[in-house]
């Protein structure tokens, strides 16, 4: 196969990054409890601490990870975050793999003027779509050439 399929996958909040999150902000809060009963009396350092505590906690439970509605799209040449018109959505200049679990991806989006994003994508979110999605992300981009195994580009023959 030369070209990946075009492709549109819904972003989800995933479970498995909500059940991640909330695992490390309960350690966190465990640690902090544990550490106020070290600490002698309840001053101000532990009534600080438990704000601390309470404050991140509320910004990981409204986090727009765990709300995101958006799609990816990628039309055989280049990838949309947002609308399926590249005029209105978030052009991908390029879309990496960072992490992949073959049920759970970690994306790292970049484009043109602006900040980096990172997408978390289920096969939950579309099972009939996962494959393609794959094929998709993993294959370069057309007019690329392929990189060898030593990280460089591989001559191109122009014959």
């Amino acid at each position: 196969m030369r070209h990946a399929p075009s492709v549109t996958y819904p972003v989800r909040g995933s479970q498995a990054v909500v059940a991640l999150v909330a695992s490390v902000w309960v350690l966190g809060a465990a640690a902090a409890f544990l550490a106020s009963f070290q600490l002698d009396g309840i001053g101000w350092r532990q009534s600080g601490l438990m704000g601390c505590v309470a404050i991140v906690g509320l910004f990981a439970w409204r986090s727009p990870p765990c709300f995101i509605r958006q799609d990816l799209t990628f039309d055989g040449q280049h990838w949309t975050l947002g609308s399926n018109t590249p005029a209105q959505g978030f052009q991908i200049a390029a879309v990496e793999v960072a992490f992949d679990l073959q049920f759970l991806l970690l994306l790292r989006l970049s484009g043109p003027g602006r900040a980096v994003r990172w997408l978390w994508l289920s096969r939950r979110a579309m099972p009939s779509r996962w494959r393609d999605l794959r094929r998709a992300v993993y294959s370069r981009a057309p007019g690329v050439p392929p990189v060898s195994s030593s990280g460089h580009a591989a001559p191109v023959d122009r014959a």
